[in-house]
């Protein structure tokens, strides 16, 4: 695509200046499991990870000094920081709720939901559970409940509350 011919030789010039960084290419085309788990709607697409930890996303093309301050700020979060706001955010609330797919099944599946929904949280090792609530046109309907690392009693409570009110 044009912006990601644009966006190359930053990315490439970037990966040369910064060798204690993990620079990656992903084909969305061969790797839509993962495009669709990391929820890669629009190409390019930057990703920052850090730790394991997702600290950046956006569509599109940077400039190159857009992407070297964004590169200076990465470098200068603390890390213990962002893992103490995290289990911070983790003590007040059990879970997250979502969509368990982008939009409708295909005609002639008999599913919506995509592993692919599931594996960012198995990446980043929180559980998840998916709960198919109603039909549509005779197709399920699904949320996510996701949870935090070891909490996954946690989840089932949510996961269950969720059920029996949809139920009810």
């Amino acid at each position: 695509c044009g912006p990601c011919k644009m966006f190359g030789p930053i990315f490439e010039e970037a990966a040369a200046e910064n060798p204690d960084c993990t620079f990656a290419k992903v084909d969305t085309e061969a790797n839509q499991d993962l495009a669709g788990a990391l929820g890669i709607m629009s190409i390019p697409t930057l990703m920052i990870f850090r730790d394991g930890i997702q600290l950046f996303a956006q569509p599109g093309a940077l400039p190159k000094s857009a992407l070297d301050d964004l590169l200076t700020q990465v470098r200068a979060l603390d890390m213990d920081e962002i893992r103490a706001q995290i289990a911070d955010l983790a003590s007040t609330v059990d879970g997250f709720v979502t969509l368990s797919c982008s939009g409708p099944a295909p005609t002639g599946l008999s599913f919506t939901g995509s592993r692919s929904f599931q594996k960012i949280w198995t990446i980043t090792g929180c559980p998840s559970v998916t709960l198919p609530l109603m039909a549509v046109d005779g197709m399920p309907v699904g949320l996510q409940v996701m949870g935090f690392e070891d909490r996954d009693s946690d989840l089932i409570a949510v996961a269950r509350w969720i059920d029996g009110v949809a139920k009810a």
